[in-house]
């Protein structure tokens, strides 16, 4: 009788110890860049699997990943905002080759602090609310309750009217929501739209970033060399930087008029509680995509889970739509 209790206990023993161990392996560890922050914070209870999200520079990322030991995991899944950084750590086998795959990008935006510099302008977009500024913080739902309409942009991503958080949605809002922007038609955007509305407003300075270090970078020297047209009508004083967060800072500060950064970065900070501005959407056929990528890494111990994580960042229609909401843009459809 005693070894059959034994047995049982141990049996059961063994069931807790399985139960507890697939309920350590749901929490994810995410590393990612500060760009995600306020759409992947969102997505808690979203995609199917809990995650900690840890957020800092590629470069930070790039020393703390490649200084871990092997028997650490420092982060089950990287998200990072151009390739160089996973294929790196891919390269150091850090990083799971057959598993590095695009999710998402970002429209690239000329964007300045100054809120009247595209008023006006049919391309562009600027907050209605003149409202001085709110110090306060606010959760992601008072964000999306709250924030500020912009005028109609035909260069810019299909946005959705409705200003409920997403899990006040019903259903069918959400069916609506998401075929406006994943199912919008394809527009064949030209330089010559976009030379025509730089007409309308008188640049006076510009930064950007080095085309060798970064995505944003190269795409702004396509914008920038790709038409003589274009070109001309251009400031003489341009300033270079490493990278975008450097551009937004001058843009911010009154230093730089405008800068070319990425649309998330506007989104995040061009919230009435921190910073107004305006912007104009650069078209997507003028520029190669800036794509942020996701990759699973060698040392993961729940490797399953996170590969789930991943199918929903790239195919769920509802994360999709999380994303749209602070700034990003689906891969599809491809403009023609």
């Amino acid at each position: 009788m005693l070894s059959k209790a034994l047995k049982a206990l141990g049996s059961a023993l063994t069931l807790w110890g399985a139960l507890t161990m697939c309920g350590s392996a749901a929490e994810l560890k995410v590393c990612a860049v500060p760009q995600l922050y306020l759409a992947l914070e969102h997505l808690h209870g979203v995609l199917p699997h809990d995650f900690t999200a840890r957020y800092d520079t590629p470069s930070a990322l790039a020393e703390r990943l490649m200084a871990a030991a092997d028997t650490t995991t420092e982060c089950d899944l990287l998200l990072s905002s151009d390739e160089r950084l996973p294929i790196t750590l891919i390269r150091a086998k850090k990083g799971l080759g057959s598993a590095m795959l695009p999710f998402t990008r970002a429209p690239l935006v000329l964007w300045s602090a100054d809120p009247a510099l595209f008023a006006g302008n049919p391309l562009g977009s600027k907050p209605t609310s003149d409202a001085p500024v709110d110090t306060t913080c606010a959760t992601p739902e008072d964000i999306l309750a709250e924030r500020p309409q912009h005028a109609p942009d035909p260069w810019d991503e299909p946005t959705p009217t409705t200003t409920k958080s997403p899990e006040s949605m019903t259903q069918a809002e959400w069916d609506r929501y998401v075929n406006t922007i994943l199912l919008s038609a394809a527009r064949s955007d030209t330089n010559e739209e976009l030379y025509q509305a730089l007409k309308q407003v008188k640049l006076n300075s510009l930064a950007y970033a080095d085309a060798h270090l970064t995505p944003v970078g190269y795409a702004a020297r396509q914008v920038m060399t790709d038409s003589r047209k274009i070109k001309a009508l251009l400031p003489s004083k341009r300033y270079r930087y490493e990278h975008e967060y450097q551009i937004y800072e001058q843009v911010r500060s009154g230093a730089v008029q405008c800068g070319l950064v990425t649309k998330p970065l506007v989104v995040e900070s061009a919230h009435p509680s921190t910073v107004r501005g305006s912007y104009l959407t650069i078209p997507r056929r003028g520029h190669a995509d800036i794509q942020y990528y996701v990759l699973l890494m060698e040392q993961s111990k729940d490797k399953v889970e996170a590969q789930e994580l991943m199918r929903s960042l790239r195919h769920d229609a509802k994360v999709q739509a999380i994303l749209n909401h602070y700034g990003f843009a689906p891969l599809a459809p491809e403009e023609p």
